[in-house]
């Protein structure tokens, strides 16, 4: 009988995780801690006024890069098109 030490075990992929650091270039156009406004080209939506922070960059869907925000009001994230937040 072999012994336990013998015996191969399957490989685990590593996890992968979205991480950046400032440092690296991504192409999004709002950086992480900076806020926003939701635009108001959109219509109206029941959200907090006012800022929101960006908490992450989140990867391209649909062509358009995303991002996690959160407002001071809100107890919940939201993730949102980039197109659909503008400067303060």
């Amino acid at each position: 009988m072999p012994s336990p030490k013998s015996v191969p075990t399957p490989r685990q992929a590593p996890s992968r995780r979205f991480t950046m650091t400032e440092d690296e270039p991504s192409g999004h156009g709002f950086p992480t801690g900076h806020e926003v406004l939701l635009s108001r080209r959109y219509p109206p939506r029941k959200a907090a006024p006012g800022p929101y922070k960006v908490i992450a960059q989140l990867p391209a869907r649909n062509g358009q890069f995303q991002y996690r925000i959160k407002s001071g009001c809100e107890p919940f994230f939201r993730t949102i098109a980039e197109s659909e937040i503008e400067r303060i």
